[in-house]
């Protein structure tokens, strides 16, 4: 999401990004709405702003300027939305630790309760990766239906990484950052079931929410054949083709049982 100061230093280093950059304003992620400033939360929530650095006699466009830009000196303007500019986003903090464990999808969960019949315990899951190795020819980097295939084997109840929170999705937007690599698939596609629209979590065959959709601006594209998805080193979801794609062979993040909580 964009990036929004909550305090002074926040707002300083903001305006050393831009002060490193060729251009003298960018967006931040402050809009008005019903006349009120507010930014965007985690989940996709608005709330109030605490913390403003408006400059003088700022904002002044009322209706006709919603959004917020940023200048060179700091201070915040209000401004177009419709405006072409620079802008900041704010990326989730990965965790420390060099393995992630988490309460496993509704899909492992399924999976190991009708292979081993054991529910006494919520399955732990954590992530293993295949093709984040930095090399765009890397053997092991697979189409959409291969890293499905891949996942499958690699362990039983194994599948597609579906991350639900900001720390599973930072986790494995700093595995793409630490490799170099472009992108890994997602384990969600299109929805083709008759009359019905939206993505699905292939795994367990739920409906994606809003609260757990990170697709980047003007994402999902609507064009024909992009019915898969993929994570960028910035932790959103972009739409793209499954397979006979110069791109679609990607990172493929795994979500691997590895006991019960």
């Amino acid at each position: 999401m964009l990036a929004t100061p909550l305090d002074e230093a926040g707002n300083m280093k903001l305006r050393d990004l831009l002060m490193q950059s060729a251009v003298d304003r960018m967006w931040i992620g402050s809009e008005a709405v019903n006349s009120k400033w507010q930014r965007e939360a985690i989940g996709g929530a608005s709330v109030p702003l605490t913390y403003t650095r408006w400059a003088p006699g700022q904002p002044d466009g009322g209706k006709k300027e919603t959004c917020t830009e940023m200048w060179t000196t700091g201070a915040w303007n209000d401004a177009p939305c419709a405006h072409m500019k620079m802008y900041a986003c704010e990326v989730p903090v990965p965790p420390q630790q060099m393995e992630l464990r988490f309460d496993c999808s509704f899909g492992v969960v399924d999976k190991l309760e009708k292979d081993h019949a054991r529910a006494k315990a919520r399955p732990l899951c954590t992530y293993q990766v295949f093709g984040a190795d930095g090399r765009r020819s890397s053997f092991i980097k697979q189409e959409f239906d291969g890293c499905f295939e891949l996942c499958r084997q690699a362990a039983p109840g194994a599948q597609i990484a579906e991350p639900r929170t900001p720390t599973q999705l930072g986790y494995l937007a700093h595995v793409l950052r630490r490799s170099g690599d472009d992108g890994m698939w997602m384990g969600l596609r299109k929805n083709e079931r008759p009359n019905e629209h939206g993505w699905l979590w292939v795994g367990s065959n739920i409906s994606l929410d809003s609260a757990h959709a990170s697709w980047a601006t003007d994402e999902p594209i609507e064009r024909i054949g992009y019915s898969c998805a993929s994570m960028w080193s910035d932790g959103t979801y972009h739409a793209r083709g499954c397979s006979r794609d110069t791109r679609a062979k990607k990172a493929c993040p795994c979500e691997v049982p590895v006991g019960f909580g």
